[in-house]
């Protein structure tokens, strides 16, 4: 009697070893992350209370969310966030971060309210993912209940209190070029071009040696809430805010950050920024950037598009205006080595472009200035004896060659004048839309063709 009585005291004290072991293991993750879901046992209709989450992240970084499941009868809104897009949908309050803040250990906080008619007794649990070695890591919340009762409100001092100023929810600044080109965020690739995206594409007008500006387009489709670009200019360089599409704004030495925890629901936005480098550039500055966003709750990073630019105005004898959309100069001094000025022709009547055109086309500009000019100046001044257009366009006359439906063949064509005519001030490709002159990114977008270096 007594041999079976130890033998039944023995299993029943491996299943309790076991149990332990079993409820440690779902409080502690191999990377010893742990979470404290502070929910409330008792609540009231018309209550809104803040529930505490105090996450240990150990040394986990980048890409994480923390989800909870809220029961059918509540509602959930964003607390403190600790830099995180916050979003409730289909019962589920989620809180996603490109990059965990720096503490080890944080707390976020979000409001829980029953709706009308809602009482009894409530499950809510939730997970906490993460990034480890590309693959996702899940730590499960353990299920806390949650009880409705009748009664009073409890006093003030639990409800909600003001929110506090967005600038205390944009993300950490601690992030390098390295940190954010670098991400561990997961880049989904898995989606259909023209839907649910946001695409954000560059050109880069050289205004000096030392000085460029930025123009960035993104345009919208379908998304909501939370989207951030991210710029990396060269060492040395410094970035400076100009236009900022409605987003907070943080130029931080070379690197600039536009940030929306709403986006405007505007298909298109215009940002713009001025990089300005302690030394002079041999070209075009080099710059990484990324636009990040959220869709059905997944983050998604993309690199910014980099449509073209236009290089830095040469140094002429007589200086002439700097022409505002381009990196050539005017021609209002007559060629060196001849003792007459060319013949001029007097200028004609046009528009924008001078012949009706239909759809997206590209030229090359090769010259721009305030006078008109014939082939004999061509020839003299740059040896150039192939045929060109003219066009005024914003107080300038301009001076463009061939006409292409393919950005690449545009581009081609301005390498090839570029080899070949040394002594024109930079040939760039222009674009068009149904004979009114577009920038280059713009028509790329619209033909929806690649841009080429």
């Amino acid at each position: 009697m007594k041999t079976l009585i130890l033998h039944a005291m023995i299993k029943y004290s491996i299943v309790l070893i076991n149990f332990i072991g079993v409820l440690f293991a779902g409080l502690f993750s191999e990377d010893g992350v742990t979470v404290d879901h502070r929910i409330p046992a008792v609540i009231h209709p018309g209550e809104k209370i803040a529930v505490p989450v105090e996450i240990n992240k150990s040394q986990i970084a980048g890409f994480a969310k923390l989800e909870v499941a809220v029961p059918s009868g509540f509602t959930a809104s964003a607390g403190e966030t600790k830099g995180a897009s916050f979003t409730f949908s289909k019962q589920q309050a989620k809180f996603i971060w490109f990059e965990l803040p720096a503490e080890e250990v944080f707390t976020v906080t979000y409001y829980l309210e029953p709706t009308a008619g809602t009482l009894g007794k409530f499950n809510v649990g939730g997970t906490f993912s993460w990034v480890k070695t590309n693959q996702r890591v899940d730590y499960t919340i353990p299920s806390k209940s949650i009880e409705v009762v009748e009664g009073e409100a409890v006093a003030a001092s639990t409800q909600e209190t003001a929110p506090s100023p967005v600038a205390e929810n944009v993300p950490s600044l601690t992030e390098t070029s390295e940190s954010v080109m670098n991400s561990s965020a997961p880049v989904v690739s898995d989606y259909q071009p023209g839907q649910n995206e946001v695409i954000c594409s560059r050109s880069v007008t050289m205004l000096s040696e030392t000085e460029a500006q930025v123009n960035l387009n993104i345009q919208i489709d379908g998304i909501k809430g939370f989207v951030k670009v991210f710029e990396v200019a060269p060492t040395g360089c410094t970035a400076l805010r100009e236009t900022d599409g409605g987003a907070v704004v943080t130029p931080d030495k070379n690197t600039i950050k536009f940030f929306w925890f709403e986006v405007p629901q505007t298909p298109q936005i215009a940002l713009s920024y001025k990089i300005r480098c302690g030394t002079p550039m041999s070209g075009a500055p080099n710059i990484i950037g990324k636009v990040s966003y959220i869709h059905d709750n997944e983050p998604i990073e993309r690199d910014v598009i980099n449509v073209g630019s236009a290089p830095a105005p040469p140094v002429v004898v007589n200086p002439v205006k700097e022409n505002p959309d381009s990196g050539n100069t005017a021609m209002n001094n007559p060629p060196k080595n001849t003792t007459t000025e060319p013949k001029t022709t007097p200028k004609p009547a046009v528009t924008s472009v001078p012949d009706p055109e239909n759809g997206v086309t590209y030229k090359v500009q090769i010259l721009a200035g305030h006078k008109v000019v014939n082939k004999s100046y061509f020839n003299a001044r740059h040896n150039y004896n192939e045929n060109f257009g003219i066009e005024n366009h914003e107080g300038w006359v301009k001076y463009t060659t061939g006409k292409f439906n393919e950005y690449k063949r545009a581009r081609d064509e301005r390498e090839r004048l570029r080899d070949s005519y040394g002594t024109l001030p930079g040939p760039f490709v222009t674009a068009y839309n149904n004979g009114e002159r577009i920038t280059v990114q713009e028509a790329l977008l619209i033909s929806k063709q690649q841009w080429t270096p």
